[in-house]
């Protein structure tokens, strides 16, 4: 598994969520509270996402497969978090960028790297933004010490063609500092296609991204994603 890094680019001066994402949900910033994952009910996380599995048990009810929280995407969220720990995405030797302000439902501050990745045989883009919280602090303060304000890390990894077809096949997970998967008030884990149907969520709120490509930083991937 390894990332091109020479496509490797940081995006230091663009807002990822737009004004519309600020009603996902009511906590706004992620609190750095509850922190947990493996799918564990106990170890809830109100994350911004909390109304997006509301209704979940009932629209699964009918035989349709289940879209995110499932073995098989536990596993796939392993093995990406696996390459960005290899490639320094991730870890105690991460690469550092410039970062920017953030907002909600997303951290104050945010770094973000956009690249290539080849996972489980499949070589995609592969988005990683880390999400830091913290009283008043500076883009100074998460280049200087990182690890402190690290409260997340979110990633949108696209997979082949047509494993989401009407959603650009992305594959999305909400890590917590430690590469275990968190988890939605229900405790279902934000691995896959998160909240695919629902009126809130990753893909409810990046279905709106300009050009069509779910990415809110940059366009460059509107004309290989049209080529799909």
């Amino acid at each position: 598994m390894k990332f091109h890094l020479a496509n490797l680019t940081a995006v230091t001066a663009f807002a990822l969520v737009l004004s519309g994402c600020a009603g996902l949900g009511e906590t706004g910033y992620f609190s750095g509270a509850d922190k947990s994952s493996d799918g564990a009910a106990d170890a809830m996380h109100k994350d911004g996402h909390g109304d997006m599995a509301e209704g979940m048990g009932d629209d699964m009810g009918d035989g349709m497969d289940m879209p995110f929280s499932t073995p098989a995407d536990l596993a796939m969220a392993a093995e990406i978090w696996s390459a960005m720990q290899v490639d320094s995405f991730v870890g105690p030797d991460a690469i550092i960028t410039n970062p920017y302000q953030g907002n909600q439902p997303h951290g104050q501050l945010l770094e973000i790297i956009t690249s290539h990745a080849e996972i489980a045989g499949h070589d995609g883009v592969l988005i990683a933004k880390k999400n830091y919280v913290g009283e008043e602090i500076t883009a100074e303060d998460v280049s200087n010490d990182p690890d402190a304000y690290l409260d997340s890390v979110t990633i949108m990894f696209q997979r082949p063609a047509g494993y989401d077809t009407e959603n650009n096949d992305w594959f999305w997970v909400k890590y917590a500092p430690d590469g275990s998967v968190m988890t939605n008030p229900m405790g279902m884990s934000l691995a896959g296609r998160v909240a695919k149907g629902m009126d809130t969520g990753c893909i409810a709120c990046h279905v709106a991204a300009p050009g069509g490509d779910f990415v809110f930083s940059h366009d460059r991937l509107v004309e290989a994603i049209a080529q799909k």
